[in-house]
């Protein structure tokens, strides 16, 4: 399933900046400015944020599978995992050496990249990095390759900028956009767009028939409030499969690790009665099983009074299980259907 959004593109925003957004160095070198700003303990907490959440976006796009998702369903193309190739850690710019394209990868036996950037608030110099990061790609392949021909055709390369901020992000996406236009110079210019992902244009539902990982976190990402993150937790675990949910877990409670004590219980909650969901399902699909093998036994047997013999044998075997878990006779009830009587003369019989 591709999701798809639209762009919205204000050039005037992007001159109203750029004069504070480039410098030039020792070299006389055009680099962008790094942040100077003092920030006060509530930006400094935002920043950290931040950082936390870049860190968990770059992680889950480590992983190929998640990656190839991601590209099935944000863009035009479509991979297979298998394709995929991580080359994030092969290169770094030399104009940006305080900052690093988040994650590359590679079409195995094609010289074909998607280069993917995490941001968290609105960069306006971002044509002209992106700029530098594919042309740094292009020119490491060239460099290994020692190519140099006139039947050589450069690597292709598919910039992507994937922000979760909440203001409207106003760059530019294009490098031609950014550059200075002048009549009579329409043919002189570097033509270079990078797709731009912005959270805030995708429906949850749509989101959520991802069916990854990603996906999920991108829902809690556009959440305004701490009810808003509670309420579409449920959602996701809900839809998630049980080997998705403890990866869930644990990103949930690195990203809200400085949440209010009583918000984060309730996280913890949320996970808790997922996995006693998951064990009582568990539970009865074992009980199940046990009936329809002893159905089976008694039927091959002809013995009609075996059925319910047997069915009450594996009720008492799941019980006993479950007593010697620390299970509460609710929970129990529940999950085997016994009652409390039934329950506290077999809790005697185990001791």
């Amino acid at each position: 399933m591709l999701l798809i959004e639209k762009y919205e593109f204000t050039y005037e925003d992007y001159l109203n900046y750029c004069d504070s957004l480039y410098c030039y160095d020792s070299k006389d070198t055009l680099c962008a400015k790094e942040e100077s700003v003092a920030y006060t303990t509530e930006e400094s907490k935002k920043k950290t944020g931040d950082k936390k959440h870049d860190k968990i976006f770059k992680e889950i796009l480590q992983n190929p599978k998640e990656m190839a998702q991601f590209i099935n369903n944000f863009t035009k193309h479509k991979v297979n995992v298998d394709e995929l190739e991580n080359y994030t850690e092969n290169y770094i710019t030399k104009d940006f050496k305080y900052k690093q394209a988040d994650i590359v990868y590679k079409i195995k036996g094609q010289e074909i990249y998607f280069l993917v950037e995490h941001q968290t608030k609105v960069d306006y110099s971002m044509p002209y990095r992106i700029l530098n990061y594919c042309v740094e790609i292009i020119r490491r392949v060239v460099e290994e390759q020692q190519i140099n021909n006139s039947t050589y055709r450069y690597p292709k390369v598919v910039p992507i900028v994937l922000y979760t901020g909440e203001i409207k992000w106003k760059a530019s996406n294009s490098f031609a956009m950014s550059q200075i236009h002048k009549e009579g110079y329409e043919d002189e210019i570097i033509d270079l767009s990078y797709k731009l992902i912005d959270v805030n244009k995708y429906e949850i539902e749509a989101l959520l028939q991802c069916k990854a990982l990603l996906g999920n976190v991108i829902i809690l990402e556009k959440c305004k409030n701490n009810e808003e993150v509670l309420e579409n937790l449920k959602i996701i675990i809900k839809n998630s499969k049980s080997k998705d949910i403890e990866k869930l877990k644990r990103i949930i409670l690195y990203l809200y690790e400085e949440i209010e004590e009583e918000i984060k219980k309730e996280i913890i909650k949320i996970f808790e009665e997922s996995e006693c969901e998951e064990e009582m399902s568990t539970i009865q699909e074992r009980i199940g099983a046990e009936f329809r093998r002893n159905k089976r036994i008694a039927r091959s047997e002809g013995r009609a009074e075996g059925l319910a013999e047997g069915l009450a044998q594996a009720i008492k075997q799941t019980i006993e299980r479950m007593i010697k878990m620390n299970l509460e006779d609710d929970f129990i009830k529940q999950a085997t259907g016994a009652n409390k009587e039934e329950i506290e003369k077999i809790r005697k019989e185990v001791g």
